[in-house]
This record gives C-alpha cells, structure tokens and sequence, in this order.
C-alpha cells in the first residue's frame, strides 16, 4: 500500500515546545497510525484462503447442523466466520478513530484556551541549572496537579 502524505491538522504556533501539546499531539498519530494499520491489515485478509482452511476444519459440525462458538459468536457457516472476523476487526478500528477523536477534541481544546503558549523558568542551585517548560493553556484546571513539563538540567 502506498503511503499517502496528509498536511498536519494541527499548528501548534506558539505551543510549538508546549510539553502537554507535544504529547497530546504525539498519541494522536500513535492512534491514527494504529487505525489505518489495523484497516490495511483488514485489507490484506485473505479470506478465501481462511475460508478454504476453516471450511475443512468445520464442514463435518455444519453438515450435522451443529452450531460452534466461536469468540462468543455462533457459527453456523462459513460465511458467519469471515463476517465475524470482519466485524471484530472493523470494531478495533473504530475504537481507534474513536480514541484518535477525543485526543483532537483535547488538543483543539488546549489550543484553543492558551493565549500566550508555554511557560518557561529557569533556576539554578550548587552550580546545576534548571529549565521547565510547561503548558499555560485555559483548559488545564488550577489547582495541584501533575503534568506533562519538559526539563533542562545542565551544569553551569
């Protein structure tokens, strides 16, 4: 299959080093990816050739009308097998769209309430410095939390 170059979805803009953004953004692919790997796989099923196999293993139960569970699913024939290894599949996918929306719905929200992008400090100690960067997005509730930052230690 070839692969398809898709113009990014998102400008970070000024959350471009924004830690939360970076990760939000970073298990939005790992997600996508995972989607269209599972629906290519779907695409590359030989079914016939699954049909053939299984059609050997099961013809003496269907020909005595027995019914075999199969993963909670009743098989009475062999079309029943590759409809339910079709539909397994196809659900995976859909969970992994479903995932990959509620991560572009966060991301969107993110951007969308942060006004001046991340927050950078820098202190230094006993000679070691330290930077931090975290996100300053609206979204994110006050109070404690712990969160995605990116941090910086050097010897000065």
């Amino acid at each position: 299959m070839t692969d398809i170059y898709v113009q990014p979805e998102f400008d970070l803009g000024k959350c471009h080093n924004c830690p939360r953004a970076l990760h939000l953004l970073a298990e939005l692919e790992a997600a996508e990816e995972l989607a269209h790997g599972m629906a290519d796989t779907m695409l590359e099923i030989p079914f016939d050739e699954i049909g053939n196999s299984l059609h050997e293993a099961m013809q003496p139960y269907i020909e005595q009308g027995m019914v075999v569970n199969t993963a909670g699913q009743h098989i009475e024939s062999l079309d029943d097998v590759t409809t339910t290894i079709r539909e397994g599949l196809l659900t995976h996918v859909e969970e992994q769209d479903q995932q990959a929306d509620q991560l572009r719905a966060q991301l969107r929200g993110l951007l969308d309430t942060c006004p001046d992008g991340s927050l950078k400090m820098r202190a230094a100690r006993n000679g070691r410095q330290v930077i931090v960067t975290m996100c300053m997005s609206g979204s994110i509730p006050d109070g404690e939390h712990c969160e995605d930052t990116h941090t910086t230690r050097s010897t000065q």
